[in-house]
């Protein structure tokens, strides 16, 4: 673990120190109640162990500011103190304390506690990346790991909504189908399809230029990247890109009725300026309405339109 030390007492700092050393701990010390929360907030330690009486402010003044600065992080706090009576205990429980621990500090009992304060943080840790594991699995789709659905909704709502609030950021969509797919699952399976559909996401991956830009599972064999500031030319240009990255994958189709024998896709890209008078529905369905175009004049191409009004679309 990380542990913070701070104590105003030299003698007391460096025993402290010491033993937590020799237990195989990294130490942090501070020698007053400001520097520690300071190294608290900067270094974010596993354990702190503080004094209770330091010049200026208290460590029971510091532990309540650390719970303060931290309500969503619980990191325990021992008090090292010389006061034993039970109110002083309960006055450091109340001050968002976890343990006591007496001075002069008793070796064997620093390492139970320490022990002690360890399986609560190494459980803490499992803990914050079970949590993590699961907010990434309700937002990405279980085979190809982009985004799902819901997080994509979401995204694009918010992208939506910051580009109508500036009034001139451009916000465009590329929707893309895996041309014959039905007949690729038919004829090599539904687990060749699955690798299939991997790699054609982690091609869309690696055509994501900026932190900004977004790929997702649209459904099925559908995908879509979102491109915030991006005009209808670059997003020609990416979907472009993306066809010919898909094409050089050279993942062979039989039974495709183009003539290239390989795993192709059909691109549909569309634009727009977001404001009030347009719609999120309509840049989507603007995104669809190129892709049917697509597959209509022979798939493997890219076919695009920009939203000017909700009655004037130009291809």
């Amino acid at each position: 673990m990380r542990v913070l030390v701070a104590d105003d007492s030299p003698t007391s700092r460096r025993v402290v120190q010491t033993h937590i050393e020799r237990m195989g701990h990294e130490v942090l010390v501070a020698e007053g109640g400001d520097q520690a929360l300071e190294m608290f907030l900067d270094r974010r330690p596993d354990l702190v162990l503080l004094d209770v009486i330091m010049p200026g402010r208290s460590g029971f003044d510091i532990a309540r500011e650390m719970r303060q600065s931290r309500r969503h992080d619980w990191i325990p706090i021992i008090f090292l103190s010389g006061m034993i009576k039970d109110q002083d205990i309960a006055d450091g429980i109340d001050a968002g304390g976890d343990d006591y621990l007496t001075k002069p500090v008793n070796p064997v009992v620093l390492r139970a506690k320490m022990l002690a304060m360890q399986r609560i943080s190494d459980m803490r840790h499992q803990l914050a990346e079970a949590n993590r594991q699961l907010a990434h699995q309700s937002n990405h789709d279980a085979l190809t790991q982009l985004a799902n659905r819901r997080s994509l909704d979401e995204y694009l709502s918010k992208q939506w909504s910051s580009a109508v609030r500036h009034g001139s950021r451009p916000l465009s969509l590329v929707m893309l189908d895996v041309d014959y797919f039905k007949n690729y699952n038919d004829h090599y399976g539904h687990q060749a399809g699955d690798e299939c559909l991997v790699r054609i996401a982690e091609t869309l991956k690696a055509n994501l230029q900026r932190g900004e830009d977004m790929a997702a599972r649209f459904g099925g064999e559908e995908f879509i990247v979102i491109l915030p500031e991006t005009p209808i030319e670059g997003a020609v240009l990416v979907g472009e890109r993306i066809r010919n990255d898909v094409r050089d994958l050279a993942i062979p189709h039989q039974h495709t009725r183009l003539d290239v024998k390989r795993v192709t896709v059909s691109v549909g890209v569309a634009s727009t300026v977001p404001r009030s008078t347009l719609s999120l529905e309509q840049l989507l369905g603007l995104a669809d309405k190129s892709l049917y175009e697509a597959k209509g004049a022979g798939r493997d191409c890219v076919r695009s339109r920009v939203l000017e009004t909700p009655d004037d679309v130009r291809t």
